[in-house]
């Protein structure tokens, strides 16, 4: 196997739960079902599945604080936010250059198909998302519709007040023209 192969399994062990512990309890099975040689599985259960896991925790807790800078609002407004992060972070691992972005995007989108999850908190990881969307993408124009009143965000420097918005219909708009960027939530 080539040294890209092993660190694919080595990532995957790191950022798959499932895998790591189904890859500890048969070592030869998995390992040669990944494509690994016997040496090669004989190097990693070498590792001791505690230090794998701690440096497992670690980089979870890495993505964590990068997603929590790209969603401030939503971290304002959802108490679990953390727990919750950590639940999806064991099903999703980013594959494309942007890790982080595609954190918070599908994070985003993830909270929006919960039922467990506050309509404020969707509404504002949808803001958040559509927003990042537009900047990261170079769009020149991108729109939500909202079931909450949240232009107050518009003009507060981007934080949520203590008391919970009222529901309304509302629409964030961002459009770019000539190298200015326009936003409102109305």
């Amino acid at each position: 196997m080539g040294l890209r192969q092993q660190q694919d399994v080595l990532a995957r062990l790191y950022t798959d739960t499932e895998f790591r512990v189904r890859f500890f309890a048969e070592p030869e099975k998995n390992g040669l079902d990944a494509g690994l040689s016997f040496a090669e599985i004989n190097e990693i259960s070498e590792i001791l599945p505690t230090e794998l896991s701690y440096f497992s925790d670690s980089l979870i807790s890495k993505r964590l604080r990068e997603v929590r800078k790209l969603l401030p609002l939503t971290v304002s407004v959802s108490p679990d936010f953390d727990d919750r992060f950590r639940v999806f972070s064991s099903d999703f691992n980013p594959k494309s250059v942007k890790k982080h972005l595609e954190d918070a995007l599908a994070f985003s989108k993830w909270l929006g198909g919960r039922d467990d999850v506050s309509a404020l908190s969707k509404n504002v990881a949808k803001l958040e998302m559509t927003k990042l969307q537009f900047y990261s993408e170079s769009r020149w124009f991108t729109a939500c519709s909202l079931s909450f009143d949240l232009r107050p965000v518009n003009r507060s420097d981007m934080e949520i007040s203590v008391a919970e918005p009222k529901r309304r219909r509302s629409i964030a708009i961002w459009i770019r023209f000539r190298n200015r960027t326009f936003h409102w939530v109305v």
